[in-house]
Order: C-alpha cells, then sequence, then structure tokens
C-alpha cells in the first residue's frame, strides 16, 4: 500500500488572484452594462416629457391665436401634473399681452390682487388631456415673467394671448440628477428645450 501523498498547495480548493482578478473584472462590467443602461432610461423619459410639454406649449399657443382667446398652461409642481386651461377674461382689462400684470383696475388696485383673478376652466379636446410627468420626473421648479426667483411649490399659470404673445418662461424638470430646461418664447410660443439647467439669473437674458 502507498503511502499518502502530501498535497500540492497548488492543487487546494480556492481562488487564485487571476481568477479573483477576472471575477472583478466581470462584476465590474455588468455593473458598467447596468448603469448605462439606467442613465439612458432616465435620459429617454426626460426626452419624452420635455418633448411632450413643449408640443403642449405650442398646442396651446395656436389655440389662442386661431379662436382669439386667452389660454394658459396650468402646471402643478406638487403632483408633477400640466393641463391647458380656457381664461374667462377679467372685467375691465386693458391688456391683453405681456404687460397684464402692471394693468391697473378702475379702483387702481393691481390685477394680481385677490379680487382680480384670472379664472380658468379645462380645456377638453379630443387632441389633448391632463398630462402627468413620469414617477421616476418632477418639475425643478418654473419662473415667469415678474418672478424674482423660480417658484418651486404649488400651481403655476403660464398665459397664451390672441395677440400673438406669451409669457416667457423656464420651466425645470428633472430625474434628481440631470435637470433639463423647456423655454417658452413670448413671441412665438414655443417650448425650445435644452439638455442643460439653464440658470435663473440668466432668464432676462435670453
Amino acid at each position: 500500500m502507498n503511502a499518502l501523498r502530501p498535497k500540492d498547495p497548488r492543487n487546494q480548493a480556492g481562488l487564485t488572484l487571476i481568477e479573483i482578478l477576472i471575477v472583478m473584472l466581470l462584476v465590474a462590467i455588468v455593473m458598467g452594462v447596468v448603469v448605462v443602461n439606467i442613465g439612458g432610461i432616465f435620459t429617454a423619459r426626460l426626452n419624452k416629457a420635455t418633448g411632450k410639454l413643449s408640443a403642449m406649449t405650442r398646442y396651446t399657443y395656436n389655440q389662442a391665436t386661431l379662436k382669439g382667446q386667452i389660454y394658459r398652461l396650468a402646471i402643478n409642481i406638487d403632483s408633477g401634473t400640466y393641463v391647458i386651461e380656457e381664461v374667462e377674461e377679467p372685467q375691465r382689462c386693458p391688456d391683453l399681452g405681456e404687460g397684464f400684470r402692471q394693468a391697473k383696475r378702475e379702483d387702481g388696485k393691481d390685477q394680481d390682487d385677490e379680487s382680480f383673478k384670472w379664472v380658468g376652466k379645462e380645456f377638453t379636446d379630443m387632441r389633448v388631456r391632463k398630462e402627468k410627468l413620469p414617477d421616476s420626473l418632477h418639475f425643478g421648479g418654473v419662473m415667469k415673467v415678474g418672478d424674482k426667483e423660480p417658484v418651486t411649490e404649488g400651481e403655476v399659470y403660464i398665459y397664451f394671448f390672441p395677440d400673438g404673445t406669451a409669457e416667457k418662461a423656464f420651466i425645470w424638470i428633472t430625474d434628481g440628477e440631470d435637470i433639463w430646461t423647456v423655454e417658452i418664447r413670448r413671441l412665438l410660443g414655443t417650448g425650445r428645450v435644452y439638455k442643460e439647467e439653464l440658470e435663473a439669473r440668466d432668464f432676462t437674458k435670453r
């Protein structure tokens, strides 16, 4: 009977340094693919959400000019929803353009006074409905003419007028990391999408 030979340490169970490095490399590759895919999903969602909002602003602008009526885009920052509303023109309103905020009532009060509100009702059309951002996205804020800083909660109204003008505005949409901006231009009424965060301090410069 042959005596037992001592085991060769090279044949013992376990991972060698090279095997460990290979495993680590494979894990890194898999994690990299997962991160890229997740980032691509978020980018696609941002692209779709900002594109849809941009199209909605254009549609609102067209309705105002074609029908000769005031419309507004009502954005609820808290719920992440937005909808087109028809606006009932306030009495004694001398201005239908961008200067409506500075116009005065006959009694001398500002139009922003609580007793002088613009009343809107949801616009019903087969081609548009209330929209909601995907759960992974939310409004980072909205800034309009006359605002000193972005509004980050509550409801915001952006007006579109029959004379072909609209309230200039920045609308920020974010997934928590990336922030994209939709700019509503005063004369064109279109929502231009920027795949970056436009600074609030640059609002009056554009």
